[in-house]
């Protein structure tokens, strides 16, 4: 007999939180493979250069689940058993009554940057091959298999009610996912 067993449950947050002041003038040298929320034919999620405000939550999971047995003789029994079990969610918030870029400058008096944004991204890749084989061989021979498979993926990006939030450039909340799914 064989058999394979994947259970996982993860979180990935990024959060400013409540009643939160945060100011960032956006200055200088961005941050680069931040999260615009466009995707591509080629199915990869864009990234840009940004400056500002970056709340990025992103997270990934690559997952290889294989069961496999055999069985032979007289009377030949195999079977085997795949078994994936996962929860995976990723949040990227601004909490409730948050001020975001408040004493940040005058947009007027150039005393913030051209690009100053606020990002609020949150992404989930995940791939899951999972299978299950059985092979008997004999005067009388049976096998089976069964793959079973549960995955609840959460994504989600957040400004919460009552978050004043400014900026002279982009304001960016998105949340993207891409799930594969073989076996």
């Amino acid at each position: 007999a064989g058999v394979g067993v994947v259970v996982m449950d993860k979180t990935t947050t990024a959060t400013i939180d409540n009643n939160a002041d945060v100011d960032a003038r956006g200055l200088g040298t961005g941050i680069s493979g931040i999260l615009t929320g466009d995707v591509p034919s080629d199915g990869t999620f864009s990234t840009d250069e940004a400056h500002g405000v970056i709340v990025p939550a992103r997270s990934s999971e690559d997952l290889l689940n294989l069961a496999f047995a055999g069985g032979g003789g007289l009377v030949g029994l195999a079977g085997a058993v795949s078994v994936s079990v996962l929860d995976s969610d990723t949040f990227a918030t601004i909490g409730t009554d948050a001020q975001i870029n408040q004493a940040s400058g005058d947009f007027d008096a150039n005393s913030v940057g051209a690009n100053q944004g606020v990002w609020v991204m949150a992404s989930n890749k995940f791939s899951l091959v999972s299978a299950a084989g059985g092979v008997a061989v004999g005067f009388v021979g049976a096998g089976a298999a069964v793959n079973f498979g549960a995955v609840r993926n959460d994504v989600g990006a957040l400004v919460a009610t009552g978050a004043d939030v400014r900026a002279k450039g982009r304001v960016e909340v998105g949340a993207l996912s891409d799930k594969a799914l073989e076996g």
